[in-house]
């Protein structure tokens, strides 16, 4: 970092997310596949989504490729830029509850708001939204 480097933050007014997301459910044998749509006021720069449980479980099918964190946890490997809106669907064991978490990193600030610097200085800004999902299957 430069030696003049300095930081800064702003308080931005609370506004309703922009991410929104809608969830379906349908079971078959002892499995519940849920699609979960998320629209998005733009494509973002990342998006990441993780499932949690308190029981041990197996995620036995994703539309994206998973990681498996521990017993517990998933993480699915969406990516970079991803499509807007974005379905993921994923299949859980039934009887269960989890926490889906999804978070999704944008390159502006997404409200009517606009951060200057000086002349000789880069200001750059980033957003970033997280939704949680608490479902039980």
């Amino acid at each position: 970092m430069p030696p003049n480097w300095a930081g800064g933050s702003i308080s931005l007014p609370r506004v309703e997310s922009p991410v929104q997301v809608t969830v379906h459910a349908r079971q078959f044998l002892q499995q519940e596949t849920l699609v979960i749509a998320v629209t998005m006021p733009s494509r973002p720069r990342s998006f990441a989504v993780s499932i949690e449980s308190r029981e041990d479980f197996v995620l036995f099918d994703s539309s994206f490729p998973a990681v498996r964190g521990g017993p517990r946890s998933y993480r699915l490997l969406v990516g970079a830029f991803p499509p807007d809106p974005l379905s993921l669907q994923v299949s859980l064991p039934i009887d269960q509850s989890f926490r889906i978490t999804l978070t999704a990193e944008f390159d502006s600030p997404l409200i009517a708001a606009e951060v200057q610097g000086r002349p000789d200085m880069r200001v750059a800004t980033r957003v970033r939204v997280v939704r949680t999902l608490d479902i039980r299957t």
